[in-house]
This record gives structure tokens, C-alpha cells and sequence, in this order.
């Protein structure tokens, strides 16, 4: 029996609009009555995540894994099931390494982005703008009281980061958890936090199984939550690659599909 549904935002639970089809907010509301946990886990930070979400009426029954897992709220109980972050000397570190003029490096919180980069490239100006947040001077996160990092991601051409991936393993995989999450991005976490492992600790938190999650993907980065769990479900408009990992193949991010799998999978 499913008790708990771990559901990606983008490119999933979202249709190209950025917005939750009707069908998606009825097939979400109905597990909730039925007692099956929604668990939202993403790559935005939590201020990205209530300028799409805020306006359910589902929003404040959601268990939500920011950042890639770097921080876990139970909205309903208003309590932080988890933390794990970055510092300062994490960032400084990593840029010093990397010093292609082409590349920027990001440094996420909860609700900004900041580089050390005069110019930030356009992929970063990409992710800001699909994320609606600004990209703010680095010395401005230096300055401030809560200097947490979520994660850093490095931004380029595919190219140049399909280059350069192999390197970063190498050199960080050891100390960081390092993933590409987009075609122009390498996200960099702290060796604790992963989609995969945000879905470990909820399920510690709420006492329940792995054969009880249903996880629902679209991204190279959903691959091991969508390996790892009972059922694991990959959108129509994942890769092959991300389709071939998963036990279930749902229609399209803007054809319902998360309500789609809901139904199939759990009726």
C-alpha cells in the first residue's frame, strides 16, 4: 500500500506554464484525504516553491524538500524535518578551481542566488528567470547573518560541462554529492542531500517502508529516487535514459501525468 507520493516539480507536478492542472490539484487532494502523504522534492528553494504552490488549497498539507533536500519542512506541522548545507569557504573553494571565463558559478539560499561573477552567463540568468530570483553580488551573502549555502551549481554550455564533469567528480565527488541536473548546470550538495536521500529521511520521519513510496520524475537527477522506492514513475517527457530506470511511464508534464500515475497506480 502507498503511503507516501514524492513528487518533482518542474517538468512533473508543473505543466510548461509553470501551473498545476485542475486534474493534478483533484488527483493531490484526494490522497490527502485518504491519508497518503504528498511530498514535494525539488531543486528550488522554498521561496520558489510558494510562488508556485502558495495559491492550493493542498500547499499546507505538503512535506517539502528544498533545494535538492538541503532543507525539509513538514508545512502541516510547521517543523524542519532536516538540514544539511554548505558554507562560505565551500564556494570560495570551488571557484578557485574552476576559472573559465565562460562559467558561472550560483550559490543558492532560500531565497537568493549570489556569484562572485561580475557578468553571470546565460544559463545562470536562465535558472533565475525560471526560478524568479535575482542574482545578487556575492559579497552580499558574506555580509549577512544567515550564511548557509543550499547548494552551488556550476553553469555553462553542455558542452563545456560535459568536459568538465568527469574532472569535478574526481576532484569533489569525495567530499560533495555532484550531479547534473540540467544540460547547462552541475549542481554541487553537501554529501547528505540528494532527492534520493530527502526521501530516506522523510520516511524515517513519518515510520514507513520503501516498497510504501511512489516517486514521480522527469530529470537525470530523479534517477535514483525514481530506482530506489517502490514505485518509480518517469514522465513521458523524461529522456529515455531517465524512462528505462523507472517501473512506470506516465503521459506528459501538460497532459496531467502525475494524475495519471495517481490513478493507474493507486486504484
Amino acid at each position: 500500500m502507498i503511503k507516501l507520493i514524492a513528487i518533482v516539480l518542474d517538468g512533473t507536478l508543473l505543466d510548461d506554464r509553470k501551473i498545476v492542472s485542475v486534474n493534478n490539484q483533484k488527483a493531490i487532494s484526494e490522497c490527502i484525504k485518504q491519508n497518503v502523504k504528498i511530498a514535494i522534492v525539488t531543486g528550488r528553494p522554498l521561496i520558489g516553491i510558494e510562488k508556485v504552490l502558495k495559491k492550493y488549497s493542498f500547499y499546507k498539507e505538503l512535506i517539502v524538500a528544498s533545494n535538492s533536500g538541503s532543507y525539509i519542512e513538514d508545512l502541516y506541522t510547521n517543523s524542519s524535518i532536516s538540514k544539511s548545507t554548505l558554507e562560505i569557504d565551500d564556494y570560495i573553494k570551488i571557484r578557485s578551481l574552476i576559472k573559465e571565463k565562460e562559467i558561472t558559478i550560483t550559490a543558492y539560499t532560500e531565497d537568493s542566488i549570489f556569484t562572485i561573477d561580475e557578468k553571470p552567463n546565460n544559463e545562470a540568468i536562465l535558472d533565475s528567470k525560471i526560478l524568479k530570483l535575482n542574482i545578487k553580488p556575492f559579497e552580499r551573502l558574506k555580509q549577512s547573518v544567515n550564511q548557509e549555502i543550499s547548494r552551488i551549481n556550476i553553469m555553462g554550455s553542455k558542452e563545456y560541462l560535459d568536459k568538465v564533469l568527469p574532472y569535478l567528480l574526481s576532484k569533489f565527488n569525495n567530499k560533495y554529492k555532484v550531479i547534473r541536473n540540467e544540460y547547462f548546470s552541475i549542481e554541487i550538495l553537501n554529501r547528505e542531500v540528494g532527492k534520493d536521500k530527502a526521501i530516506e529521511k522523510i520516511i524515517e520521519y513519518l515510520n514507513i517502508a520503501k516498497k510504501e513510496v511512489m516517486t514521480i520524475g522527469d530529470g537525470m537527477n530523479d534517477i535514483e529516487m525514481i530506482k530506489e522506492y517502490g514505485i518509480g514513475v518517469a514522465m513521458e517527457n523524461s529522456s529515455d535514459y531517465v524512462k528505462s530506470k523507472c517501473d512506470f511511464i506516465t503521459l506528459s508534464n501538460n497532459n496531467d501525468g502525475v494524475s495519471y500515475a495517481i490513478k493507474k497506480l493507486l486504484n
